[in-house]
């Protein structure tokens, strides 16, 4: 499991690689949530070497949408399948991984 990010002007890109659990969802959030708070707008998480998503990721993926959404910003999920999704909504999380 990993997690790395790097900012460039407004827009964040974290990239997770093994599964998204408990012992990465607090990193991310943390990196998250101190991204909106100092301006930036888009954020595209790559899960594409992700193999597994759990709760506490769904949770975290959540509140990012809702930080997005409040200050102005966006917040896309990209995925194995070759699919960007912009999720608009915190409820669109779970429906994205089929839960």
């Amino acid at each position: 499991m990993a997690y790395q990010s790097i900012v460039v002007g407004d827009e964040l890109v974290g990239i997770v690689s093994g599964p998204f659990d408990g012992n990465v969802a607090p990193k991310v959030y943390g990196d998250l949530a101190a991204a909106f708070v100092s301006g930036v707008k888009r954020v595209v998480i790559d899960l594409c070497d992700c193999h597994h998503v759990d709760d506490g990721a769904m949770a975290v993926l959540s509140a990012a949408a809702v930080a997005a959404i409040n200050s102005g910003g966006h917040l896309f999920l990209a995925m194995k399948s070759d699919l960007v999704v912009e999720i608009l909504d915190a409820s669109l999380v779970r429906a994205v991984f089929g839960r």
